[in-house]
């Protein structure tokens, strides 16, 4: 348990862990944060793939290692003054561990300071034949001292700027080189390139990342006018449509390569399918052979 003036309760990454976004999942989680924006008597961090949670983690490596709500953090403020803080599983497929011991589904253990805390797995995670570290891996801290300053508003520009429209991003979206972009920003670069506009590396489509989407979100919050942040909104709400339309013409032309294939093998049109299949990707690239 803590006192009082021990509240600052944060969640650090295990270094020897393997995390996909080192450069974002390497901050703390800062669960003090989300338990001063609540009322007294509910202070609970939720965490899990889901957008609703208050920490949204996912791993785009391991697939499905977390539930979309896999547990909550619980701060309890005692009679005697001390908190006590619980984390709960809540039903998961992978579990929760404290130590290297399994949680109970549905059940509740007492976080103490230094506790070690993994996600969707104790510290190796099979899939298939291949052994991964848990990118979910943390110790829970208490700090009686006021946690060093966050960065600069300047650093913390630079790091949520989208590389292609210079802009803050929206609907942020991933490469497999870990840089990120704005959804309709990197799927219109698609269309004409494959390589990264950062480091050219190539790359076969861009993940959208929630994670960190959810977190540019809040920082804008904190510091856009109303002006500033209506303008936002308008320019999310045009990723989101373009993000839509590009996965509504994937779809189309998987269903049209489809039946392309289906005639050729039916009817022996190899050349009638070569033919077919360059009219589609000339529609798709917005280009002609």
């Amino acid at each position: 348990m803590a006192r009082n003036n021990e509240s600052t309760a944060y969640l650090r990454q295990l270094p020897d862990c393997e995390p996909d976004r080192p450069e974002l999942l390497m901050e703390n989680i800062q669960l003090h944060a989300i338990f001063n924006t609540q009322n007294e008597g509910e202070k609970i961090v939720r965490v899990g793939r889901h957008p609703a949670n208050n920490v949204v983690i996912e791993s785009e490596r391991l697939g499905l290692i977390l539930s979309a709500f896999h547990c909550r953090i619980e701060l309890q403020i005692q009679e005697d003054g001390e908190y006590r803080y619980t984390l709960t599983d809540l039903d998961t497929t992978n579990g929760c561990y404290v130590g290297s011991v399994m949680i109970p589904k549905n059940e509740s253990r007492i976080l103490e300071d230094g506790a070690i805390v993994s996600f969707g797995g104790p510290r190796n995670v099979a899939r298939g034949d291949v052994t991964h570290r848990n990118p979910f891996r943390f110790q829970f801290c208490l700090a009686p001292e006021p946690l060093p300053p966050p960065p600069s508003m300047e650093t913390l520009l630079q790091n949520i700027t989208c590389g292609v429209c210079r802009e803050s991003m929206v609907d942020a979206h991933i490469l497999p080189c870990t840089h990120s972009f704005c959804g309709a920003c990197i799927w219109t670069w698609r269309r004409r390139n494959s390589t990264c506009p950062e480091c050219r590396a190539h790359f076969h489509r861009p993940i959208r990342n929630p994670h960190l989407g959810n977190f540019i979100d809040l920082k804008m919050i904190e510091i856009l006018t109303p002006e500033d942040a209506e303008q936002r909104a308008k320019r999310t709400a045009e990723c989101v449509q373009e993000r839509t339309r590009v996965k509504r013409t994937r779809n189309h032309v998987e269903t049209e390569v489809g039946r392309a294939i289906t005639a050729a093998i039916t009817e022996g049109r190899n050349a009638s399918l070569m033919d077919h299949m360059n009219e589609i990707f000339a529609t798709v690239t917005g280009r002609r052979e």
